[in-house]
C-alpha cells in the first residue's frame, strides 16, 4: 500500500511540474508576442530593413529620439533617427552591429549624449528599452556589463532566452501607466511630454551642483578613459566606412547653469574631446545651440520646434563644419 501511495504522489508531483512548465512556456510565448513591437525591436527593424539612401545615422537615447527631425537634414544628405528612449551606448552599439557592410554608403554615425555617458558604463539594470541587450547579441552585451566575469556573462546570455525575465518590464510599464491614469482621476493633471511625466525626467539630472562637480573631479583625477563600448562604437563606424561624431546635446539653461558652469566640467569636456580625437572620432559641443527655454519640453528634452531648429543646425554642421 505504501508503494502505491508513493507512486501516486510521484505521479501527482510530475503532473504538477508538467502543468507549471506548460504555464511558464505559455507566459514566455505571450510576453514575446506582446513585446514584438517595443521600441528596441522596432528600431532594429527600422535600421536593418530601410532601403532608402541614408547619409547620417543618429543614435542616442530620448534626447536624440525627441531632438531630431529627419526632414531637416537636406544639405548633409538624408538622415535616419534611431534614437531609443532610456537606452545606453551599449544598446546603440548592438544596433550598429546589425548594419551589414555596404548597406549604407560611408555613413556619418552620430551619437548624442550628455553629462558623463562617454566615461561611465551604466549598471546592468536591463529593464524597459535596455532589455534589448538580452535579445540583440547578448554575448557582446555581456562583455560590457560583466567584463572578466564569464559566469555572469553566461547567466546573462541564458536570461536572453526567457521573455519572463527580459520582457517583464514592458508589462509592468503598461500596468504603471494604467495606475497613474487612475490616480489622476479628479486630480489636477501633471505636466507630461511624449515620454511621460516631466518631473520624472527632471529627476534624471545629476543631483546637486556640488555632486556633479565632485564627479568631474573624480573622473579627472582618475584620468578616466572612454568606456569600451564607446571605443568599439567608433571602431564599428569606421569599419562601415564612415566617421563617428559624438554630439553633446542641447541642454536647457537650467541644466547648463546648474551643472556645466564650472571649471571642472570645462576641463572634463576637453578631456573627452582629446580622448575621442585619439580614437579618430569628432566631438561637437551643441549644449548651447538652443538657448530659448520655450524650445525645451523639460530640463533635458527639446520640444518639436526645438528639434527642428537643432536639426537644421546639425545638418549645416555636418555639411560645412559650422552651424548657421
Amino acid at each position: 500500500m505504501s508503494n502505491a501511495i508513493k507512486t501516486f504522489e510521484t505521479r501527482h508531483l510530475l503532473r504538477q511540474f508538467a502543468v507549471a512548465l506548460i504555464l511558464f512556456a505559455l507566459i514566455n510565448v505571450s510576453l514575446r508576442h506582446l513585446a514584438r513591437n517595443v521600441p528596441g525591436r522596432a528600431t532594429v527593424r527600422k535600421i536593418t530593413t530601410n532601403a532608402s539612401p541614408v547619409k547620417t545615422l543618429l543614435f542616442g537615447n530620448s534626447l536624440i529620439a525627441a531632438g531630431i527631425n529627419e526632414a531637416e537634414f537636406v544639405a548633409s544628405g538624408p538622415a535616419l533617427n534611431v534614437g531609443i528612449g532610456a537606452s545606453t551606448l551599449v544598446e546603440h552599439l548592438l544596433i550598429l552591429h546589425r548594419i551589414k557592410p555596404g548597406q549604407y554608403d560611408q555613413p556619418t554615425v552620430v551619437e548624442g549624449f550628455f553629462d558623463f555617458q562617454l566615461m561611465e558604463t551604466p549598471p546592468p539594470t536591463l529593464v524597459g528599452n535596455r532589455a534589448l541587450s538580452y535579445y540583440e547579441n547578448p554575448a557582446l552585451a555581456a562583455r560590457y556589463y560583466y567584463p572578466r566575469n564569464p559566469v555572469e556573462q553566461s547567466i546573462f546570455q541564458f536570461y536572453g532566452y526567457l521573455p519572463f525575465f527580459t520582457e517583464r518590464s514592458d508589462v509592468w510599464a503598461k500596468v504603471e501607466k494604467l495606475r497613474r491614469e487612475i490616480a489622476q482621476l479628479d486630480m489636477p493633471r501633471l505636466e507630461t511630454n511624449r515620454f511621460g511625466r516631466v518631473d520624472d525626467f527632471n529627476a534624471l539630472e545629476a543631483g546637486t551642483r556640488e555632486q556633479f562637480r565632485q564627479e568631474c573631479v573624480r573622473l579627472l583625477r582618475e584620468n578616466a578613459p572612454l568606456t569600451p563600448e564607446v571605443r568599439d562604437f567608433i571602431a564599428k563606424a569606421k569599419a562601415l566606412g564612415g566617421r563617428a561624431i559624438f554630439v553633446e546635446m542641447p541642454m536647457s539653461l537650467h541644466h547648463r547653469s546648474t551643472y556645466y558652469d564650472n571649471a571642472e566640467w570645462l576641463q572634463l569636456r576637453k578631456h573627452q574631446q582629446e580622448a575621442l580625437r585619439k580614437e579618430g572620432a569628432e566631438y561637437v559641443n551643441a549644449s548651447d545651440w538652443i538657448t530659448d527655454e520655450k524650445h525645451f519640453a523639460d530640463h533635458l528634452h527639446l520640444n518639436s520646434e526645438g528639434a527642428t531648429r537643432f536639426s537644421r543646425q546639425l545638418d549645416a554642421y555636418l555639411k560645412q563644419g559650422k552651424v548657421r
